[in-house]
C-alpha cells in the first residue's frame, strides 16, 4: 500500500504543481513539504485545507489512500457546485435543500 507522503507527492506531480506552488498557497515551509513527500510528517487538516480550497486536494485519498471514491456523479455534481457558490448563496443552498427534505418526511408520514 502506498503512504500518505507518496499519495501527497503524486497528487502534486499530477497537477503539475511544485513545491514552491504549495508553499505559496498553502504558507507550508519547502523543508515541511518534503517532510511529508519523504513520509517524516504527516499533513495536518490547517495544512490540507488550503489545498483543498485551491486545488480540490483529494483528502481522502491521501489521508487513508481511498483512491476509488464511494460518492456518486450525482454526489460529486452536487458537492463541485456547492464548493463554487459564495457563502451567502451556500446559507441559501442549504435552506433549500433542507425544506426540501422537510416536505419530502411530511409526505412519507402521509
Amino acid at each position: 500500500m502506498s503512504t500518505i507522503g507518496y499519495r501527497f507527492k503524486t497528487w502534486r506531480i499530477r497537477e503539475k504543481l511544485t513545491r514552491k506552488d504549495i508553499n505559496t498557497i498553502a504558507g507550508i515551509p519547502l523543508s515541511t513539504i518534503a517532510d511529508i513527500e519523504n513520509d517524516k510528517t504527516i499533513p495536518s487538516g490547517k495544512t490540507l485545507i488550503p489545498l483543498y480550497e485551491h486545488y480540490k486536494l483529494p483528502i481522502t485519498y491521501i489521508l487513508p489512500g481511498n483512491e476509488n471514491s464511494t460518492l456518486s456523479d450525482d454526489r460529486k455534481t452536487l458537492l463541485n457546485i456547492y464548493n463554487n457558490l459564495d457563502d451567502i448563496n451556500k446559507k441559501i443552498a442549504m435552506s433549500e435543500l433542507k425544506h426540501i427534505l422537510e416536505i419530502q418526511e411530511l409526505k412519507k408520514e402521509q
